[in-house]
């Protein structure tokens, strides 16, 4: 990613507010994304929980998105 800061830039910055690395309680997911396009990137982190059957809470926890415009 070093070829890339600007994506860079903002996966740290999402990963940072959106707790990235915090250990989690049994059933709780964390996801991170980037997208890169009309000359603007953008990352977003979700958290969301899974009953103990598999399947997705309708809620999510958390999500923190960040975007750079007109890179």
């Amino acid at each position: 990613m070093n070829e890339y800061p600007k994506h860079l830039a903002v996966l740290n910055a999402a990963a940072e507010k959106g707790d990235w690395g915090k250990p989690l309680p049994a059933g709780v997911h964390r996801g991170i994304a980037q997208f890169m396009g009309y000359d603007s990137y953008s990352t977003a982190t979700a958290e969301v929980s899974v009953s103990p059957q598999g399947k997705l809470k309708p809620d999510l926890n958390s999500k923190t998105c960040f975007v750079r415009a007109s890179a």
